[in-house]
């Protein structure tokens, strides 16, 4: 059955946070799968959403300073994340000889940036995040019985609003607007998931398919900005051979003309999302 108090929701949704981002830590500190950086900057969006949506449940400055927090640690897991991303991007685009040299000194970057995160997960700040956000899913939420599914449905609209406004002039925007426009659909999809079981079921699934398929388009435009800005960052940091570098750039160009298709089709799936009605409506 479906919380439908916001304390107890937040109780459920804060403790999922802290298993999911215990479970990714530990795959970042004893293992090399790319999925523990993905899977631990996920849950710190994921309690940064549960954080903003039940705010109010939480007493004093607790939800302020963890979101704060959360933040924080997801920039520094980001850089692992964003670095071996793109070396498993490129790594099918540099099969053969001229390949394997510039995608070996994009390995040892990215193993450099693995042992970086590594020391900064075991540092006290990092640990202090977990510490306090178990305290706060084991203490007192407010004692006010508020109605979680109103709560929700006045999140969600906000959030929707936002993403409407980054929406506007989709045909003329650049990376970072765009950039700031997945941002907004990752927040509502964060948050729709986390109320998710309020909802018609028929509708949210259409609804998140949709969202979904426009996350994907606007994450594949992503993918090839952060890829560029990677590289630039490796060259400008002397971690690259001059050959290995030209290597590397050629393969960036690929990937940025492959996402000229979800550039044309941004508009379409826009469109198709706008016209489709809110489960929480």
């Amino acid at each position: 059955m479906p919380k439908t108090d916001a304390a107890s929701g937040a109780r459920d949704a804060l403790r999922n946070c802290a298993a999911q981002i215990a479970s990714a830590k530990t795959a970042v500190l004893t293992t090399d799968d790319p999925e523990g950086p993905h899977q631990l900057r996920v849950g710190l969006r994921r309690l940064r959403a549960a954080l903003w949506l039940y705010a109010t449940t939480i007493h004093g400055d607790a939800a302020r300073s963890m979101a704060a927090e959360a933040r924080w640690l997801a920039r520094e897991v980001g850089h692992t994340r964003d670095l071996e991303m793109v070396a498993g991007l490129l790594a099918p685009r540099m099969k053969g000889p001229a390949g394997r040299g510039p995608l070996a000194g994009l390995t040892a970057a990215a193993s450099v940036e693995r042992a970086r995160l590594r020391a900064v997960l075991q540092e006290a700040r990092a640990e202090a995040l977990l510490v306090a956000l178990t305290d706060v899913t084991e203490g007192k939420f407010s004692a006010d019985a508020v109605p979680l599914t109103p709560l929700a449905a006045d999140r969600l609209n906000c959030q929707w609003r936002k993403l409407r406004r980054a929406a506007r002039q989709l045909t003329r925007q650049g990376a970072n607007e765009r950039h700031k426009m997945r941002k907004r659909a990752k927040m509502l999809r964060y948050v729709l998931d986390l109320t998710d079981p309020l909802w018609p079921h028929d509708r949210t699934a259409k609804f998140h398919k949709r969202l979904a398929r426009l996350q994907d388009g606007l994450g594949r435009l992503n993918d090839a900005s952060v890829a560029r800005r990677v590289l630039e960052q490796l060259v400008a940091a002397g971690a690259l051979a001059a050959d290995a570098q030209d290597v590397l750039a050629t393969a960036v160009d690929r990937l940025d003309h492959d996402a000229g298709k979800d550039l044309a089709d941004l508009p379409g799936l826009w469109r198709k999302l706008e016209r489709t009605p809110r489960p929480w409506r």
